[in-house]
């Protein structure tokens, strides 16, 4: 069953060029489709439903109403979905933000030839890479961007902890050689003073009774 959500009879027309009437079924006076999506559709068998065709135009919904009205009946109910959009262009805001949520399916043209070329993809269904016209450029220049900058922030995190590596490395060998020659130095006062005890009689009953008076 093909579900076409629509108020313009020409849509209507249209629409019956590429399928069978029995298989059709027509929504008409949807004034608001935000409304209908959430009081009716939701109510609906979708068990038989293979396509939805929505035209676009025939709603007073705000843009972004409509938008989120048919990202419901797509993520929800996982129903392949066709835009008409007579007259809209590829640069449209709110076929970037269709194109964004996974639908690739445009009907735009009104010139005739144009028009029966997309309904044919539409109908055979269209891929990412079939519609990347509809997608955002800003949106695709600011992800760019975006990845960009986190790849350039984590090669300086990189270089950050090289250098920080690089530091303590060479403070741990300063430290070590000054712990040497302290230590070197310390070792041989005591072999010194030692040896000068053993020869000194007076030092070594020096040492001696300093050792005795803290014991």
């Amino acid at each position: 069953m093909i579900l076409v959500i629509t108020n313009d009879i020409k849509i209507k027309v249209l629409v019956k060029k590429y399928f069978s009437a029995k298989t059709i079924m027509f929504v008409e006076n949807v004034e608001n489709l935000s409304d209908y999506v959430s009081k009716e559709f939701i109510n609906k068998s979708t068990e038989m439903i293979e396509k939805v065709i929505i035209d676009i135009s025939s709603f007073n919904d705000k843009k972004e109403e409509l938008v989120k009205a048919i990202m419901k009946i797509k993520l929800i109910y996982c129903l392949d979905i066709i835009i008409i959009a007579l007259g809209y262009k590829a640069g449209d805001k709110i076929l970037a933000d269709l194109f964004d949520v996974g639908i690739y399916d445009f009907i735009i043209s009104k010139d005739k030839s144009l028009q029966d070329r997309e309904f044919v993809d539409a109908i055979r269904g269209n891929d990412y890479i079939d519609s990347l016209k509809f997608r955002s450029e800003d949106k695709h220049r600011k992800k760019t961007n975006k990845f960009k900058i986190k790849r350039k922030l984590k090669k300086e995190i990189r270089k950050s902890e090289t250098r920080d590596s690089d530091f303590f490395y060479y403070l741990k060998n300063i430290s070590m050689s000054i712990f040497r020659v302290v230590s070197y130095i310390f070792f041989t006062a005591l072999l010194s003073i030692g040896a000068t005890a053993i020869l000194n009689k007076s030092i070594r009953d020096m040492i001696l009774e300093i050792i005795l008076g803290g014991i």
